[in-house]
């Protein structure tokens, strides 16, 4: 802002530099409103951080108990398999005796088929269910990476924000500082 002043009989005419004067004070005062914009954007800006941060702790949180969860339904499938595969060796070894032996042994043979028919059937169900579980937790785990992703991005334009709003504030005060040793 650079103007030249009309001269007067003892130095400069006094319109001209009080008119300068209000002029640079207002330019000053509405670069002051500007500035407390800005502070108060910046504030808002850091309080929504805080909010997602949160939100990102909390995320975390159920994301490592789905994973404990997870490993405990890993842990059961394992055992299940154990005793599935001991199951079948059980039949095995049953249908070897029941060849072997008389009519009572048939019978506890047959005792034992409807034991291991019961335990097929309860590890179907139970590898239905584990199945049914892995989907959810696969879909849950989608889920959770997209709203990570959406927070991510959230966070960027927001710190962006602020770097323009720190940027801004720290041209115009410059401009002002230099505007008023002029």
């Amino acid at each position: 802002m650079s103007k030249k002043f009309r001269n007067s009989l003892i130095g400069f005419n006094k319109d001209d530099v009080m008119a300068f004067v209000l002029k640079a004070k207002e330019t000053e005062n509405t670069y002051k409103n500007k500035i407390n914009e800005l502070n108060d954007s910046i504030i808002s800006l850091e309080n929504e951080i805080s909010g997602l941060q949160s939100l990102y702790k909390q995320t975390a949180d159920v994301l490592e108990k789905t994973e404990k969860q997870l490993d405990s339904y890993r842990q059961r499938e394992e055992a299940l398999t154990q005793l599935s595969e001991s199951i079948g060796r059980l039949y095995l070894v049953a249908k070897a005796n029941a060849e072997a032996v008389t009519s009572a042994a048939n019978e506890a043979a047959e005792k034992s088929l409807i034991t291991v028919d019961k335990n097929i059937d309860l590890a179907e169900k139970t590898e239905m269910e584990l199945q049914q579980i892995g989907d959810v937790l696969n879909e849950k785990t989608r889920e959770y990476l997209a709203t990570i992703t959406d927070l991510q991005k959230q966070l960027s334009a927001t710190g962006e924000a602020a770097l323009k709003a720190k940027k801004f504030i720290t041209e115009r005060q410059a401009e002002i500082s230099e505007a008023i040793i002029r």
